[in-house]
């Protein structure tokens, strides 16, 4: 019995939690990162290279702008 509970408070995910507890843990943890993540976001869009960007995006977009070719027939 002793093993069981000690499994159970050592459990990372969250087979043993109610729903509600489920959210107020999301909630929790986003109030608790949210800002360090907003930092990283914010430094890699500083730091982002938008011509290169779109030098890389330039034949996915014309690709997607070419007219559709037909190859075969079916008849």
């Amino acid at each position: 019995m002793r093993a069981c509970s000690a499994r159970r408070a050592t459990r990372s995910d969250n087979e043993y939690m109610t729903e509600k507890e489920m959210m107020l843990r999301w909630v929790q943890t986003w109030k608790e990162y949210g800002p360090e993540l907003e930092k990283i976001r914010l430094r890699e869009v500083r730091e982002e290279d938008n011509l290169l960007s779109l030098r890389l995006l330039a034949p996915a977009f014309d690709h997607a702008r070419a007219p559709i070719r037909r190859t075969s027939r079916r008849g």
